[in-house]
């Protein structure tokens, strides 16, 4: 039985602004379904993960745009069919064993073979009952504020902590830059059905994804441009045409930050807190989808 065990504070979301100017917002609803693109190199990235990527080489190794989310999962364990799992989600997933490089100054998806998931296992059923979920809570938030190499790393981490002999702590972490906190929800959905069937010894019974992330990437850049890119930028140049310019301290701020050690900008880092109650609802972790 696999149930979530933390709430955590998700960053916030790097989607489109939904208030669109009325040509380009009938313009998305007339639109035909997404194709798969028949590239199999580099993809541009969406608009979304050009955003993060910035914000990723203005300020290197910050965990900020990590996403969490834990479960407890009670019974027996078969680490084998959890690991399978794994493989098979980010198999399954493009997006989740994609790395970012650049060309031209400007980054591209890098699309990587699908390979093992490492899985970190931690065991904490010797230690007293006192000190257990304690360290298990450490634990999960040093991982959590682990950050991601968007170059190189698979973007998404798995540790498993194991609390007694029939009980564990499973903690996933996404980066934004491939999926927001329905993601998360949308993966441990998948994660049970596969370790379920796995465990009984079936195959894989999940239907087949139409795209992948990257198709709609190219799509999203193919559709915003000419008479739609204009209707967009037409309407917000009208919403801001007779605003005042805002001044900010922003130098005062920094020389500040700079004396007291404080970096400007980081937001506080996540927290995760494991309760000792066990949950009585099974449902998968992270917000409803």
């Amino acid at each position: 039985m696999i149930s979530p065990i933390v709430s955590l504070r998700f960053p916030p979301q790097a989607g489109p602004v939904h208030t669109e100017a009325p040509a380009a917002a009938g313009a998305w609803h007339r639109c035909q379904a997404i194709p798969r693109r028949g590239d199999a190199g580099p993809a541009p990235p969406s608009f979304a993960q050009q955003r993060l990527w910035f914000l990723d080489q203005l300020e290197p190794n910050s965990p900020l745009y990590n996403i969490p989310a834990a479960a407890r999962i009670q019974g027996r364990l078969d680490r084998k069919a959890l690991r399978r799992a794994l493989d098979a989600i980010v198999t399954r997933h493009e997006a989740l064993r994609t790395t970012f490089a650049t060309q031209d100054g400007q980054p591209v998806q890098v699309i990587t073979a699908p390979c093992p998931v490492p899985l970190a296992v931690l065991d904490l059923a010797a230690h007293p009952a006192d000190d257990r979920e304690a360290k298990c809570q450490r634990i999960l938030t040093t991982e959590v504020q682990r950050p991601f190499d968007l170059s190189r790393d698979l973007l998404l981490r798995a540790t498993l902590v194991r609390l007694r002999e029939d009980e564990h702590a499973l903690l996933l972490v996404l980066h934004h830059i491939a999926g927001d906190g329905w993601s998360l929800a949308v993966l441990y959905r998948e994660m049970a059905t596969l370790y379920k069937a796995f465990a009984q010894g079936h195959a894989a019974a999940l239907p087949a994804l139409s795209i992948q992330y990257a198709d709609y990437a190219v799509w999203q850049r193919q559709w915003l441009q000419g008479g739609v890119l204009e209707a967009q930028l037409a309407y917000w140049r009208q919403q801001l045409a007779d605003l005042t310019p805002l001044e900010l301290p922003t130098d005062r701020r920094a020389r500040r930050c700079k004396r007291s050690g404080e970096h400007a900008g980081r937001a506080s880092s996540p927290r995760c807190s494991v309760p000792r109650s066990r949950p009585s609802a099974a449902k998968p972790a992270g917000p409803s989808s």
